[in-house]
């Protein structure tokens, strides 16, 4: 199971699981699809966009594009995009998504690696991610699901002080980074995206899938 690459869309299609990411616009959407009932719907969604919080009047994030798409490629597991640091933009930044599906309830995993890098001397980069469409509260220290537990996410127990986590009752918003970067820093973070197809997984579940997580060893290609 793999990603398929075509222009700036990307498709995954596994045993149960079916994941859409589409980067046209420069803000970064994946859409996570059960195979179980054929359906198509749409379960959940994950958006992800560049902040600036300290950027002049002239970069305010309401009045200019977001950063544009500059290429992406599969390799291996991953789906690898990139936006390329643009003015008024202060940085750049990539994101890389390995699909691990595993057979335990059916489940879905996501790991997500964000990455960020300026080539001036005064920014405070930031990344909003917001997974949509359902309540999501902290079942503990690190782990976010929503009502049914049927998906959460998974912050690395390392990234956690670089990451302002609010469930609410219209999904999960996550402000990642935001504190000041030195010219040519390259800054990383990872959590997980995951499904499972069982009707309410249990506690125990989450907290496997946390020390699992947390015991990881990096990628080689970080």
């Amino acid at each position: 199971m793999s990603w398929i690459l075509r222009g700036d869309e990307a498709n995954l299609l596994g045993a149960h699981w079916f994941v859409g990411a589409s980067f046209r616009t420069g803000l970064p959407r994946f859409e996570l699809s059960s195979k179980r009932d054929n359906s198509n719907k749409i379960l959940r969604t994950m958006n992800i966009r560049p902040l600036e919080p300290r950027a002049d009047r002239h970069s305010a994030n309401s009045s200019i594009s977001p950063l544009p798409f500059g290429d992406a490629y599969v390799r291996q597991k991953d789906l690898i995009v990139s936006f390329p640091e643009r003015s008024p933009w202060r940085f750049g930044y990539q994101v890389d998504v390995r699909v691990m599906e595993q057979t335990q309830n059916e489940s879905l995993c996501l790991e997500v690696w964000l990455s960020v890098q300026t080539s001036l001397l005064d920014s405070h980069p930031m990344i909003s991610v917001e997974i949509a469409d359902e309540s999501f509260a902290e079942m503990s220290a690190g782990i976010w699901t929503d009502a049914a537990k049927r998906t959460g996410v998974i912050m690395h127990p390392l990234d956690l002080a670089d990451c302002r986590v609010n469930g609410s009752t219209k999904g999960l918003t996550m402000r990642i980074f935001g504190s000041f970067m030195e010219k040519g820093v390259i800054r990383r973070m990872r959590f997980r995206w995951i499904a499972t197809s069982t009707s309410q997984p249990s506690h125990a579940f989450w907290e496997e899938q946390y020390h699992e997580f947390s015991g990881s060893p990096l990628p080689l290609t970080t």
